[in-house]
């Protein structure tokens, strides 16, 4: 439960803390003031409060004492969330007509993230409910589990900061804990999640150090570095994720969390061009990335394994072989262990390894490996357990049973603690037949049974004689998979529903993507990635026109809208908006279209939408 604390307490508590030098750069806390801040909040939204809290109450602009007004502004010296937009929180009420952008709902009175339902009291529920697990996450420190939780990541963080009896850190901009914990020794930090940050940071506080001193103390690292220097704000969390950023952290979190991802979402919207980048963001380099397309041709065989022709040695006879398909090759590739985690787990290691009768002592040192217990002494190289390690249909029988125990606990412990991951992206899912393809995988492919504990027969196992699976077919835990599909694609009515609850379903809109538009330059200033600022600025009003008015065709919705990748094929065409209309839009539109007696004027009411020229303001 959260202490109350009193500020005299808090004061107290700090000055027992090692003193601090003073704070350089841009970040000067007064403490006492955060800390009645701090007090004042807890006092004005205690967790009973909360559990209770009505809409008005949560976000209200008319109030000043708006739960989100604090949260956002007055509370800004306890680190900043401000910038980006009210959707942040959810649900909101707005004096002002909101973004009409796809993903977002209103009622004349709220405006809400249509994920969290379908009506302002529905949204609510959802969200207050978000907020309550919340608090309750905070308390009993499980980072983890805020991790999962569907709330913008900043306004997330900064409400279990609040609840978490300073256990928590009060810094909330994604670039500044990156960039720290990249300086502390975090390995690949820009990949990282906001809990893996905030759990590799807290690390390194000391253990007397109150977290704000620690905080603000940190904060100015960034705030001096090189890479801060040219921010406009150094208040701690004053930098913001783009919206498109936001869809590609929600999606790599909730795959980090279910191992199972499909991307649903109409054409166009980048789907497979963002299970690349995640997969990257994980960490992935091209050879720890699986791709393949589903058709309705594509069967167990293709993706499992199957038996192939293979001609005979020495005559014209055709006989049949076992092969491994694309997605078991795959999970070969993922078990291999590389010269590193080698090399990691053989520096000077003793351990104990249990056999049928007794344990043996095991001890690395220098390149020999010792294996004793009072009956046995066995010597042995490291260079020998290496050569198994990646050999394992090549192991010699005749060793001893004792050897053979100690390289499978080797190979167990360097498996288990694999840090590399690799993604497995199935384009087009639904246009496959699912059930016919994954066959018997679908058991493991359950994330609960992932590894050696979700070992099954696979249709040819009696074929398998050597080998990772050679008493079973698993998925190791490092696989990750994502699947992408298009909505209105109707290859495939519907999908097994047995493989639907083993994945996670995340819908990517047309507007979630928008930021693919954005230009990005490499350091000699050329264009890498999206379009020319002013091209990507008229291409976003385009797009947005086209996607409203296709919202108001009878029979089509936000799951026919047009997605940043038709518009990123400007530069075929030099910027050419009249060709990519020619060439691209018109002909999906047509489909779209086919069967509506009105098919031709709701086409040029489009196309005038397309073209539509940005209004003026008044006075222009």
């Amino acid at each position: 439960m959260t202490k109350d604390w009193t500020v005299n307490e808090l004061k107290q508590k700090l000055e027992t803390d090692i003193p601090q030098p003073e704070y350089e750069g841009g970040w000067n806390p007064d403490i006492e003031e955060q800390l009645k801040l701090y007090k004042d909040f807890q006092t004005e939204f205690p967790v009973a409060k909360i559990r209770n809290l009505t809409l008005k109450e949560y976000n209200n602009t008319e109030r000043k004492n708006a739960f989100c007004y604090w949260i956002e502004t007055r509370l800004r010296k306890l680190g900043s969330i401000q910038g980006s937009t009210s959707y942040k929180f959810g649900i909101y009420e707005y004096n002002e007509n909101p973004r009409d952008d796809n993903g977002y709902s209103f009622d004349g009175q709220y405006a809400w993230l249509s994920k969290y339902g379908k009506s302002s009291d529905e949204a609510y529920e959802k969200v207050h409910s978000n907020i309550i697990n919340i608090i309750e996450a905070a308390q009993h420190a499980d980072l983890d589990e805020i991790e999962k939780i569907d709330v913008s990541p900043m306004f997330k963080w900064k409400i279990a900061f609040l609840y978490s009896d300073f256990t928590l850190m009060n810094i909330f901009s994604r670039e500044g804990l990156v960039y720290l914990a990249n300086k502390y020794g975090l390995e690949f930090a820009d990949k990282a999640t906001l809990c893996e940050l905030y759990q590799f940071l807290l690390s390194k506080k000391g253990i007397e150090e109150h977290i704000l001193k620690y905080s603000a103390r940190i904060w100015n690292e960034w705030v001096n570095s090189d890479e801060c220097k040219s921010k406009k704000n150094n208040i701690q969390g004053d930098s913001q994720m783009t919206g498109y950023e936001e869809k590609l952290d929600e999606i790599k979190n909730n795959l980090l969390a279910n191992k199972n991802v499909i991307l649903t979402g109409a054409p166009g919207t980048g789907k497979t061009f963002m299970a690349k980048q995640i997969a990257k963001e994980l960490g992935c380099e091209d050879d720890n990335i699986g791709f393949v397309q589903f058709h309705p041709s594509y069967d167990y065989t293709d993706f499992v394994e199957g038996l192939r022709p293979k001609q005979v040695d020495g005559s014209d006879q055709i006989g049949f072989e076992r092969k491994d398909g694309v997605f078991k090759e795959f999970c070969k590739r993922a078990l291999k262990i590389n010269d590193e985690e080698i090399n990691d787990f053989f520096f000077d290691r003793q351990f104990s390894v249990k056999g049928d009768l007794t344990g043996f002592n095991v001890i690395i040192k220098d390149e020999n490996i010792e294996i004793t217990n009072p009956y046995h002494n066995i010597e042995s190289s490291k260079s020998e357990f290496r050569d198994y390690l990646n050999n394992t249909e090549s192991v010699d029988k005749n060793r001893k049973k004792i050897q053979i125990l100690v390289y499978d606990y080797i190979r167990n412990e360097i498996l288990k603690n694999k840090k590399q991951n690799f993604v497995f992206i199935i384009d087009e899912i639904n246009r496959g037949e699912v059930a016919k393809i994954f066959g018997e995988l679908f058991y493991c492919v359950d994330p609960g049974y992932r590894g050696e504990k979700g070992r099954i027969s696979t249709q040819y196992q009696n074929l398998v004689t050597s080998g990772e699976f050679q008493k079973g077919f698993f998925i190791p835990e490092n696989v990750y998979i994502i699947g992408t599909m298009n909505d209105i694609d109707r290859s495939v009515e519907s999908m097994d529903f047995a493989f639907r609850r083993r994945f996670s379903w995340i819908e990517v809109k047309a507007i979630d993507t928008v930021g693919m538009l954005d230009p990005k330059y490499d350091d000699n200033g050329e264009l890498i990635a999206g379009l020319e600022k002013n091209l990507a600025e008229e291409a976003k009003r385009r797009m947005k026109n086209l996607n409203a008015e296709i919202s108001k065709i009878e029979d089509l919705n936000d799951a026919y809208h047009i997605g940043a990748s038709y518009f990123l094929k400007l530069k075929n065409y030099g910027g050419d908006f009249e060709s990519l209309w020619n060439y691209h839009i018109r002909g999906i539109l047509q489909e779209y279209l086919r069967g509506n007696p009105n098919a031709q004027e709701e086409l040029e009411k489009l196309k005038a939408a397309y073209d539509r020229e940005k209004e003026k303001k008044d006075g222009e």
